[in-house]
């Protein structure tokens, strides 16, 4: 009988040896999993940080293309009046000229080819910033996505 109990009592070990084995290996592998987990979250947390400085960047870049649109707009708004301005110049010397009757037509031809000179320079200045403004509202169109 207590050699019964004795060989129970051994079997008993036994079955309790093989369960702390396992769970030892358990153990193991559970903090193995852990050190991955906090190794993928610190990459994680890296990753977020890196991102949130390249928006901060992004943020800012957009900031100072929106500012360069609307200093573009009043640009184009200035040269646009200028033209205006010019064209009623032109009228006014052309009702002019019919008034005073201008000896020479030449002095007309000249002055007409001047206006008409500075006139296109501007129209290019304002085509010039019209690309500008369509190049800066593009590319705050795209970062704005």
């Amino acid at each position: 009988m207590v050699q019964c109990e004795l060989s129970m009592k051994a079997a008993q070990l036994n079955e309790l040896l093989l369960q702390h084995n396992k769970l030892d290996a358990q153990f193991t592998d559970t903090e193995a999993a852990l050190l991955i987990s906090n190794s993928r979250l610190e990459q994680a947390n890296e990753m977020v940080d890196t991102l949130s400085k390249k928006n901060t960047e992004l943020i800012v870049a957009l900031e100072d293309l929106y500012a360069s649109h609307v200093n573009a707009e009043e640009q184009l708004e200035e040269k646009k009046e200028a033209v205006a301005s010019l064209e009623k110049e032109i009228l006014q010397m052309a009702s002019s000229v019919e008034k005073k009757g201008l000896s020479s037509i030449e002095d007309v031809e000249a002055e007409l080819s001047r206006v008409t000179i500075e006139r296109n320079c501007l129209r290019e200045e304002i085509t010039s910033l019209n690309d500008k403004f369509e190049m800066a509202n593009a590319l705050a169109v795209m970062f704005s996505f």
